[in-house]
């Protein structure tokens, strides 16, 4: 531990006096710092994990809030510790859906504290794990010639769905068609504010730093023009979230539990993997390989963290990579912003009753022009002199595979055995997986 803390001392130390003249490193005003990490954590929806635990686990209401606070404390914690002293990159960390299956299944079998116990002595071992420093090898292994814009193609594929499946052709306080207005309303508002922050007029600065929130706030005021907003919510929910409540710090676990949630957070290096090469073709600022090792340690660290303060295992938020070239900012000080408003959202009740009043359909209309964003600028970075007939085959295959994963019913993977059923309800990671093997196999046999 003592050798890891130094090494992060120094890396921050060197990082100042070698300050590197690039945009991630370009401070701005207050206004568009907090307009800016606002979009980013109004986009990132990072209570939804939490929430579709605790629902399913049929978690106590008073439980599920904690719960949900503790989470996004976690996941400010990360991101502002990662932007500010660790890496210094723009990265946001929020609650992965990866550990959603497993989680359920302890926590309904054995209890609550049986899962902290497991995510704390698997994040221990996992942390002990990257100490190692072999991350860097291990990427370069699995991630030879196209396969980096391969897994970048394949998370824009996986969350398309996700957006429309998840947030807009829904039916829930609105209708479906409802949904798809509010969706349209706003992705037309992002789109237009895109195009504006393009165009060499004096407002395109504003559209650009601006465009994002102003779409929200559009969408957020026709939907409550559509239907009248119930405000009780926030008035009755409690000014602090009291998250040291049912704190307990007794080990009750086993064997399996631990092995499964070790398991998630060694296959979650796939997930992270796609979503730094995301966030480095958005900003073409390249991560160097020493640092990768790093942030890999830093981001065990932040787990092991996140177990202590009965949260969830976190990862980074591919969506939200998409969203620095829209508008057009690469600062890696928004993303302190957002941490510290994450960080308010899990300790004020009410602002979080706040932010979820804005429809699911509104953040899905942005969410969707992102992903496809993130596919475009995966195509952008194929080598096509390198690009044959395998290459071909295998990106058609996982593309099919990933869409499928995601629009796919989770009840068809209810009798899975469990590692199988958590893997595959990250369809990120588990086509992910495949195209890497399928890469391995088929090239070698090629060659």
């Amino acid at each position: 531990m003592a050798a890891f803390l130094l090494e992060n001392i120094s890396f921050f130390i060197y990082n100042i006096a070698m300050e590197v003249k690039n945009r991630i490193e370009e401070k701005l005003n207050i206004s568009k710092n907090i307009s800016l990490s606002l979009t980013h954590v109004i986009l990132m929806n990072a209570y939804v994990v939490p929430l579709v635990i605790s629902m399913n686990a049929n978690m106590k209401e008073a439980s599920t809030a904690i719960f949900v606070a503790r989470v996004l404390i976690a996941s400010g914690l990360a991101t502002f510790l990662m932007a500010s002293f660790f890496v210094r990159y723009p990265l946001i960390f929020g609650a992965s859906f990866l550990p959603v299956a497993a989680s359920v299944s302890i926590i309904q079998n054995s209890g609550f504290n049986s899962f902290r116990s497991a995510f704390l002595i698997a994040s221990i071992i996992f942390f002990i794990l990257s100490l190692t420093k072999k991350f860097d090898r291990l990427i370069k292994y699995l991630l030879p010639g196209n396969m980096g814009a391969f897994i970048v193609i394949i998370i824009g594929f996986s969350l398309l769905p996700m957006g429309f499946t998840g947030q807009i052709f829904i039916e829930n306080e609105f209708s479906i068609r409802e949904n798809v207005i509010l969706a349209l309303i706003t992705m037309i508002s992002m789109f237009t504010f895109s195009i504006l922050s393009n165009k060499k007029i004096k407002t395109a600065s504003f559209f650009r730093v601006f465009g994002g929130i102003i779409s929200i706030i559009i969408g957020a005021f026709v939907s409550f023009l559509i239907k009248e907003k119930d405000f009780s919510q926030v008035r009755n929910s409690s000014l602090i979230s009291p998250i040291f409540e049912g704190f307990n710090f007794k080990i009750q676990t086993n064997f399996s539990e631990v092995f499964t949630i070790l398991i998630i957070l060694i296959v979650m290096i796939t997930e992270n993997t796609g979503s730094i090469l995301v966030a480095q073709e958005e900003t073409k600022v390249k991560i160097k390989e020493e640092k990768i090792n790093s942030l890999f340690i830093n981001w065990a660290f932040l787990n092991f963290i996140s177990s202590l303060i009965y949260a969830l295992p976190i990862s980074i938020f591919t969506s939200n990579a998409g969203l620095i070239r829209m508008t057009d900012s690469y600062s890696r000080h928004i993303y302190k912003y957002a941490g510290i408003i994450l960080i308010l959202l899990g300790l004020s009740g009410k602002l979080m009753s706040l932010l979820s009043l804005i429809p699911t359909s509104v953040i899905g209309g942005i969410f969707v022009l992102i992903s496809a964003n993130i596919v475009i600028n995966g195509i952008k970075m194929i080598d096509f002199k390198d690009f044959d007939e395998i290459d071909g085959l295998i990106l058609a295959f996982s593309i099919i595979i990933a869409m499928a994963l995601s629009m796919m019913d989770q009840k068809v993977l209810s009798n899975l055995p469990s590692i199988l059923k958590n893997l595959l309800q990250s369809s990120i990671a588990s086509t992910s997986i495949l195209a890497i093997i399928l890469n391995r196999i088929l090239k070698s046999n090629n060659k």
